[in-house]
C-alpha cells in the first residue's frame, strides 16, 4: 500500500460521498486505502463511508488532532494524506502527487496544496478565499491538514499531531517537524483540491474564524505565540476604547482610536491579499478583515 488517506469526520453525510467519489476517480490506478475516523456522527456519515469500501473508525470524544493520529495508526501506507471530509481531489492533484511521491518518501518533507473555492461567484469565495490561494510557491512555515502529504516515517518521528489543540494542529505539527526533524514544509499550488466547506455568508465566516481561533486562546502561552491573536486582540481593544470614548463624549480620543484601528485593518487587508479585484473587492476585503479580527479576538467566548 503506497498511500493512506485519513479523513476525520463529524456529521458529513452531505459531502462525504462526493469526496470519496473524487478520491476514487483521481486515484483509480494508484494503490491506496481510505480511513474515515468518525468523531461520533449522528447522521449517516459512517454508513456511507463503509458502503463505499472505506475503513471506518468511530471515535467520539476526542479532538481533531487525535482523530488524525488514530487514523494514521491504522494506516498501512508509506505516505499519509490528511484530507478533510469536504475536500475533493482533482486530476491536477493526482499529477502533482505522482511527481512528488518519491521525494516525500525519501526526504523529511511535508507538502500541502491549494484548496480551490467551489463557487467563484460567491463574494466571500471571490474576495477572501480565492486571494489566499495566491501564496508563494515553495518552502513555507506550515500547510493545512485539509490537504497535507507526509511520509509515515516522518509522521512517526514528529510524534503525530497534538492531542490537546482544538484548532491549529497543522501549524503545531509543521513547527515540530521543522524544529525537531529539520523537515522542509512546501506549498505546491498544483496539488490542487476543491474545498466544499468554505462559508458562503458573513455569519458563517465569523463563526468559522471564531472556531479557528480557539487554539490560539487555549493558554496564555499559545496566545503570546500567535501573531494573529495578538493583532486581533489589539484591534478589538481599540474598538472597545473607541466606544468608551464615544460614550464619554471624548470625540478626539474616539477619532484617534478609530483611526488607528482602521489603519491597522487596512494594513492587514493588504498584507493578506495584495490583489483582490478592484475597489469593490478591496472594500469588501477590508470589511472581512475587520470581521476576521473581531472573530479571532472573541474565540474564547464561542
Amino acid at each position: 500500500m503506497n498511500l493512506s488517506i485519513v479523513i476525520p469526520a463529524f456529521n458529513e453525510e452531505a459531502v462525504i460521498e462526493e469526496t470519496l467519489a473524487s478520491i476514487k476517480m483521481s486515484l483509480q490506478d494508484i494503490s491506496h486505502e481510505v480511513i474515515v475516523v468518525d468523531n461520533g456522527s449522528t447522521d449517516r456519515t459512517s454508513q456511507i463511508a463503509e458502503s463505499l469500501g472505506c475503513q471506518v473508525l468511530v471515535v467520539p470524544g476526542v479532538l481533531i488532532g487525535e482523530l488524525r493520529n488514530i487514523g494514521a495508526q491504522k494506516a498501512s501506507g508509506d505516505i499519509l494524506l490528511f484530507n478533510d471530509a469536504d475536500v475533493l481531489l482533482t486530476p491536477e492533484w493526482r499529477q502533482a502527487f505522482l511527481k512528488l511521491k518519491d521525494e516525500i518518501e525519501a526526504q523529511n518533507l511535508i507538502v500541502g496544496g491549494s484548496l480551490q473555492v467551489s463557487d467563484p461567484e460567491n463574494m466571500l469565495h471571490k474576495y477572501w478565499f480565492q486571494p489566499l490561494l495566491n501564496k508563494k510557491e515553495g518552502e513555507c512555515n506550515y500547510v493545512g491538514t485539509g490537504n497535507m502529504l507526509v511520509s509515515r516515517r516522518l509522521f512517526d518521528q514528529v510524534g503525530g499531531f497534538s492531542r490537546d489543540l482544538r484548532t491549529g494542529e497543522d501549524y503545531d505539527f509543521c513547527l515540530k517537524a521543522r524544529n525537531s526533524c529539520r523537515a522542509t514544509v512546501r506549498y505546491v499550488s498544483n496539488l490542487s483540491a476543491i474545498h466544499l466547506g468554505y462559508p458562503e455568508d458573513v455569519g458563517s465566516f465569523f463563526r468559522r474564524e471564531q472556531w479557528h481561533g480557539k487554539g490560539d486562546v487555549q493558554t496564555l502561552a499559545a496566545l503570546l505565540k500567535s501573531k494573529v491573536a495578538i493583532f486581533s486582540f489589539s484591534i478589538a481593544m481599540l474598538v472597545v476604547f473607541s466606544i468608551l470614548f464615544i460614550a464619554l463624549t471624548k470625540w478626539w480620543m474616539a477619532f484617534l482610536f478609530v483611526s488607528i484601528a482602521a489603519a491597522l485593518v487596512v494594513f492587514m487587508s493588504f498584507y493578506k491579499a495584495r490583489v483582490v479585484g478592484g475597489i469593490e473587492g478591496r472594500c469588501y476585503h477590508i470589511f472581512l478583515t475587520f470581521m476576521y479580527c473581531i472573530a479571532r479576538a472573541t474565540s474564547k467566548f464561542r
